[in-house]
């Protein structure tokens, strides 16, 4: 068969295709939600005089605070790297805290810094 005297083809697409694409996408977000609802119940909430409150409401002691982990991330397209996260390690969990998303950033900050001399 030569492209010479072909007549013009439609490509025609399998309407399963139609619903593949969507199907996956919702398959991928949707799999990808709980993990991120439950990884997000992690984070650290409020600070108070006696320990962390995370946002799924569970309490931490400063007392059984065993390590404060700085969790840095290289760039995609640098060499450098940042701090993207704390992470307050105790005995029965931890609590995260992500600095950059923070309104009182500084404030914070040095409370871990403080908190991180201590330990």
């Amino acid at each position: 068969m030569s492209a010479a005297g072909m007549l013009p083809m439609e490509l025609q697409v399998k309407r399963s295709s139609y619903l593949a694409y969507p199907l996956v996408i919702v398959l991928t977000f949707g799999l990808a939600i709980p993990v991120l609802i439950s990884h997000g119940r992690l984070f650290a909430k409020t600070f108070d005089q006696e320990g962390v409150i995370r946002r799924d409401k569970r309490k931490f002691l400063w007392t059984d605070l065993k390590k404060v982990d700085f969790v840095y991330r290289r760039s995609r397209y640098t060499t450098t790297t940042r701090l993207t996260q704390v992470d307050l390690i105790f005995p029965d969990g931890k609590a995260i805290v992500s600095p950059r998303s923070l309104v009182n950033e500084k404030e914070v900050m040095e409370f871990i810094a403080f908190l991180a001399e201590k330990k």
